[in-house]
């Protein structure tokens, strides 16, 4: 699945998190650290699918019969 088919839903995910912090958070501390943890998470993940799909992309296009380095 291509990362910009996933976007779509990790949006949608972080703002259903983001409304329920808003719910819940008792001061404007609460609220904050509850949205950046949100945000870091959304972003890792988004970032985490981005490598991973270019790991892909350039273990599929490599030359596989030519030498490498290895343990260096």
């Amino acid at each position: 699945m291509s990362v910009v088919q996933d976007v779509p839903g990790l949006i949608l995910q972080l703002l259903s998190d983001v409304s329920e912090v808003v719910g819940q958070s008792e001061d404007m501390l609460d609220l904050e650290q509850g949205v950046q943890r949100l945000v870091n998470q959304t972003t890792r993940e988004l970032l985490e699918k981005v490598l991973q799909e270019r790991d892909e992309e350039l273990a599929e296009g490599r030359d596989k019969k030519a030498p490498r380095m290895v343990g260096r």
